[in-house]
């Protein structure tokens, strides 16, 4: 598997790249004006969320009558259990972006949906507590709680982990939380542009800041500091590019080129490998922050989530 993956290099892509395009424009008009200009008070938020559901619902939420989608809970958490017809045995856990104060299993069905087709495993998204009404480590516990009740019915090597941007973040702050627990570690791990460093020392946080369609890298502390409402940001289970990779299960990265989060991925691989961890890293030309989620209207999204699928499907061993 290739350093840098370029999706468009051979057949006529005319139409995928008009829609790339009116995507990052669209992105720019609406979505970083919105986070730009959005204030921090709960009042502020709980609207720009109601907003960012009610598009979601209409723009992203597709339908898939071979899936079935229904509301759970598991280890007192809520979830949504995406499951194809005639699933596997295995199951991937997946967790949602959102700058940790926003978004829903819902908003994330463009991803959760294909992911379920792809792989023919459910796909269990969790709804964990939102920042600021319950900030760090509120959601952390979340996901351990869940991923520790699945181990109760699941072997670990049937259960893969995914998650984007905030939920990113949490995938790989749940591997170092499990591993804390003496855990059993998941068959693989795939981040979608994730927050690894809130302490926001990321190069390109700085250097993409035009180029990045969607994140406002100015408001990026502001937003950080909202989750960890005083918390220690170098903890490895808030910003895991600290934390020690060792005895972590293959990880795959995929990000953007123009992301602001671009040096998060990249310096999370690097910690990775340092400690021995089979890790691969996915560039992607031109494409805007999580364009996973917009696989309804964007061809490439699909192209991404099937390597993605391939990869999980791979590492998945059959336990005796």
């Amino acid at each position: 598997m290739p350093e840098y993956y370029h999706p468009f290099t051979s057949t006529a892509d005319a139409s995928s790249s008009l829609r790339q395009t009116l995507l990052i424009a669209g992105l720019r008009l609406i979505g970083k004006r919105s986070l730009q200009s959005t204030a921090t008070d709960l009042e502020s938020i709980v609207r720009m969320r109601e907003r960012v559901e009610a598009l979601a619902k209409r723009f992203l939420a597709g339908s898939d009558d071979d899936i079935t989608i229904a509301a759970d809970t598991i280890g007192d958490v809520h979830v949504e259990r995406v499951t194809p017809n005639d699933a596997r045995r295995e199951v991937v856990l997946y967790i949602h972006g959102g700058a940790f104060i926003m978004c829903s299993p819902l908003t994330h069905r463009g991803i959760t949906q294909p992911l379920a087709r792809y792989t023919q495993c459910e796909v269990i998204a969790v709804n964990y507590r939102l920042a600021p009404e319950q900030p760090y480590p509120a959601a952390v516990n979340d996901v351990v709680a869940v991923y520790r009740e699945l181990l109760k019915t699941v072997n670990p090597k049937r259960i893969t982990l995914a998650g984007d941007s905030a939920g990113g973040n949490l995938v790989l702050a749940l591997l170092h939380a499990a591993k804390a627990e003496g855990l059993a570690m998941p068959s693989s791990t795939v981040c979608l542009s994730p927050v690894t460093d809130l302490t926001g020392a990321s190069l390109s946080i700085r250097t993409n800041i035009e180029r990045e369609a969607l994140l406002p890298g100015e408001r990026m502390h502001e937003l950080a500091k909202l989750y960890l409402n005083g918390a220690y940001a170098r903890e490895p289970t808030a910003s895991p590019v600290y934390g020690d990779f060792t005895g972590l299960p293959p990880l795959l990265f995929h990000v953007g080129d123009t992301e602001i989060l671009l040096d998060d991925s990249r310096r999370a691989v690097n910690q990775a490998r340092n400690c021995g961890v089979e890790t691969h890293l996915r560039i992607w030309p031109r494409l805007p922050h999580v364009f996973h989620a917009f696989s309804p209207h964007l061809p490439v999204a699909h192209v991404a989530l099937k390597e993605i699928a391939e990869f999980m499907l791979s590492r998945f061993n059959s336990p005796d």
